[in-house]
């Protein structure tokens, strides 16, 4: 298994025209790209413990998994000395709620509301959503970038709907960004939003019957692996004069007691 694996994941890695002849065992898995499968990465031998989860694992229906449990999976599994610290703390989807609803949420659907249906301010505001850019700056696995990219994706929809209209359904992740200090975090945020797209691509070839291409990924970059009080917001989240920007998220949190002479350095610089 770890064979196949290690190969198919050099496939999922080329485009179809370019694979080896020797690889039509992969022809059916598609082009994947966005950056997942560029690195080699050293993947263990099975045993038959271990070889039959993953078998187990491949009869779910992978359909319903829901992103944002990664948070509270990675949190699960990293080291509670780890975890304190670095103030990792997973947030619930009902708290990022408060967060991001009286932020910007609860205003675009007033917005939306208030429309009452006239087709040149739908307009105006599908293009004023489409503008916005989200920004965590401690984004851990993503859980705030996944909530919020879902919720402006369904109000899309909502105003498509009322235009009566399926035109250019904007599913793309661009204007999301994200700066994380752990690089296996920083991965997961960047694999989540791959897949919150997919199911909202999914929600909207339900609605209206027409579904956006999830695969090939298109490589996204906004998601930074790094330290947060280190690096410049500004070259993260680019902000230009008329641009409307959120910062939000739930960033860690040491007392003084708690933090080592790094930490109380970071403090100092900030």
């Amino acid at each position: 298994m770890h064979t196949y694996l290690e190969n198919l994941f050099k496939v999922l890695n080329k485009q179809e025209n370019k694979r080896d002849s020797d690889s039509v065992i992969y022809a059916k898995f598609p082009y994947v790209n966005g950056g997942l499968f560029a690195k080699e990465h050293w993947i263990p031998t099975f045993s038959t413990k271990s070889y039959n989860i993953i078998t187990k694992c491949a009869d779910l229906d992978w359909k319903e998994i829901n992103p944002d449990i990664f948070g509270s999976m990675m949190q699960a599994v990293a080291d509670a000395d780890e975890r304190s610290s670095l103030g990792m703390h997973y947030t619930s989807v009902p708290n990022i709620m408060k967060v991001i609803e009286p932020l910007f949420l609860n205003e675009l659907k007033e917005k939306f509301e208030k429309c009452d249906g006239n087709k040149a301010k739908l307009l105006k505001l599908l293009d004023r959503i489409r503008k916005i850019k989200f920004f965590d700056p401690a984004c851990g696995s993503g859980n705030f970038l996944i909530i919020t990219y879902k919720e402006i994706r369904r109000l899309e929809m909502e105003i498509l709907k009322a235009m009566n209209s399926v035109m250019s359904f904007n599913s793309n992740l661009n204007n999301f960004y994200g700066i994380e200090i752990k690089d296996f975090a920083c991965e997961i945020a960047k694999l989540s939003l791959y897949l919150a797209e997919h199911q909202i691509n999914m929600e909207f070839k339900d609605r209206f019957g027409v579904i956006n291409p999830t695969l090939p990924l298109q490589a996204s970059g906004n998601i930074v692996y790094g330290n947060a009080t280190r690096l410049d917001w500004n070259k993260v989240c680019p902000k230009n004069e008329d641009d409307e920007v959120y910062v939000f998220g739930n960033p860690p949190y040491l007392g003084a007691r708690n933090q080592d002479e790094n930490q109380k350095e970071v403090i100092r610089l900030v």
